[in-house]
């Protein structure tokens, strides 16, 4: 999995914006472009031309032991 880093960009998402997205050469991984406006929102682009959209959240107060006996 790609790691996420403070190179990565944020771009207004719009179709044709989205679609103009390109990974540098460099990057094997892929690069990470985040929303302008819709927080937490990315879309990964590959090599390859793959994109693919990413949604991330955080889950608060999550225990591991979840059993009600």
């Amino acid at each position: 999995m790609a790691r996420i880093t403070t190179e990565d960009k944020k771009v207004h998402f719009t179709k044709a914006a989205v679609e103009s997205l390109r990974c540098p050469d460099e990057k094997r991984t892929g690069v990470y472009y985040f929303d302008d406006e819709q927080r937490n929102l990315a879309v990964r682009v590959m090599p390859s031309g793959l994109k693919t959209f990413v949604l991330s959240r955080e889950v608060r107060n999550f225990s591991k032991s979840r059993n009600k006996n």
